[in-house]
């Protein structure tokens, strides 16, 4: 080996394999006192851009959460506000019963109206002026709303409305009064099926389209004041029928499965076929001119069913039978001896034609009425006013349901985000975090390596020393 004094190759061996351990060193302690593997580019590259990513997707969900809290905030918010309403509305029905009744006079009436009338105005405060972060939630503006759910565009919750608490929409009830009336009674009949209606306030059982069961209901309801009674008589054309020449030919007739008449080869008349029908029980028939006008007695739907006949000369047949089989419907006669008439509601006023003919009747007229027209200074008002709080009561209960629907979606919301935040933070970790077990190791062998290179380096620049024994 070359004794060499101008380039010290081990000298700067040893500086190269010192400033790596410096190096080394240097990277561990950042990484320790940081607590991230990567802290430049420089680190990992494409480990940067992932945790990156990781870090938009964790801060958008963490605001994402914290705006679905936000919602159920505001979701509390108004169905609290809703159920202070309730209680209020809740206390106009109660009074509204109270004045409803006959031991009143006009004075308690007034008193009790006193309360109605604050009630409802505090009713409206509430609706006007119930809000979060400044937005109004019952007064009718609060629609179509969107909350921001995630941490991308487009992840959202959306909430169509929240009910209008405002007293001059809260409660809308329609209530169709037909022949008010001043004296006497009224009469009219009903000519369809009853679904959902009440008579006069009073809730009458559904039924189907028959005249009998509607009666029935009516009066199973005992309004008070109103009887109902039912009746079924029809007037249908009838055409003589001939039919003889050929055997087969024929006629036969029944009502309600009830066989009354059969003629083969003969003349079938109007006539023939009334006292047919006026022969069965229950049942009346007559004649007038080829017009049978037929009743049955308990005022029920009848069927009638015809056949005609026909062997091979069809020319032998003349006449049609009866212009109208199939069922026939009866109508309900309804009285009432009230002078305040009869009301129906809850039914389209379609359904119910009423033809009342007392004394002093006026015309069907359709009225619709709000929290803020409550008016229980009289007892018909008093049931005005105990349906519209039925109706109110209703929609704030719907309001209210809806509003609990949102905060369990807004809850969901949370509780997804928390688990996805998680994950995506513990994937974020993995690639980002420093291993602190791995790190203090890297940290102990670059203190070693830098120690034992300081000390080599000092022995390699000793080396060329020993030249100068050569020159004594």
């Amino acid at each position: 080996m070359a004794l060499i004094v101008n380039t010290n190759i081990a000298s700067l061996n040893a500086q190269r394999n010192l400033t790596n351990s410096q190096s080394s060193q240097a990277s561990a302690l950042e990484r320790l006192s940081s607590g991230l593997r990567i802290n430049s580019a420089k680190d990992d590259a494409a480990g940067l851009a992932i945790s990156e990513r990781f870090s938009t997707q964790i801060r958008g969900l963490t605001q994402a959460a914290r705006n679905a809290n936000d919602g159920i905030s505001l979701a509390q918010t108004a169905e609290g506000a809703l159920g202070g309403l309730t209680e209020s509305l809740q206390r106009i029905r109660e009074l509204a019963i109270q004045s409803a009744n006959a031991t009143n006079s006009d004075s308690d009436r007034a008193a009790l109206q006193g309360e109605v009338a604050e009630l409802v105005e505090e009713i409206n405060r509430v609706a006007q002026t119930t809000t979060f972060n400044g937005v109004n939630l019952l007064d009718g503006s609060f629609s179509s709303q969107v909350f921001q759910v995630g941490a991308n565009a487009n992840q959202t919750v959306s909430i169509d409305s929240i009910a209008n608490a405002s007293t001059s929409v809260l409660g809308e009830t329609d209530i169709s009064s037909y022949a008010e009336v001043t004296t006497g009674s009224s009469t009219g009949p009903v000519l369809a099926g009853l679904s959902g209606m009440s008579i006069n306030g009073v809730a009458v059982a559904d039924t189907s389209r028959d005249a009998a069961a509607v009666a029935d209901s009516i009066n199973a309801a005992s309004i008070d004041g109103v009887t109902a009674t039912a009746t079924n008589s029809q007037d249908i054309a009838f055409d003589d029928l001939i039919a003889d020449g050929d055997a087969g030919d024929g006629y036969s007739l029944s009502i309600d499965g009830n066989d009354l008449y059969t003629d083969e080869q003969g003349a079938v008349t109007a006539q023939n076929v009334a006292d047919a029908i006026d022969a069965l029980e229950g049942y009346t028939a007559t004649n007038n001119a080829g017009t049978l006008t037929i009743a049955k007695a308990d005022g029920s739907n009848f069927d009638i069913t015809q056949t005609i006949t026909d062997a091979d000369n069809t020319t032998a047949q003349t006449g049609t039978g009866f212009a109208s089989t199939g069922t026939q419907y009866g109508g309900v006669e309804i009285a009432s001896t009230s002078s305040e008439g009869i009301q129906f509601t809850g039914q389209a006023a379609s359904d119910v034609q009423a033809d009342f003919a007392a004394t002093g009747a006026g015309a069907a007229t359709t009225n619709t009425y709000v929290v803020s027209q409550m008016d229980i200074s009289t007892a018909d008002g008093a049931q005005t006013a105990i349906q519209i709080a039925d109706t109110a009561l209703d929609e704030i209960n719907s309001a209210r349901a809806e509003l609990g629907a949102v905060q369990n979606r807004f809850e969901a919301v949370v509780s997804n985000i928390s688990v996805t935040n998680e994950n995506l933070t513990a994937s974020r970790s993995r690639i980002l975090d420093a291993d602190f077990a791995a790190e203090t190791a890297e940290l102990t062998r670059s203190q070693i390596l830098q120690q034992a290179g300081v000390s080599a380096l000092a022995q390699a620049n000793s080396l060329p020393q020993l030249a100068l024994s050569l020159l004594q």
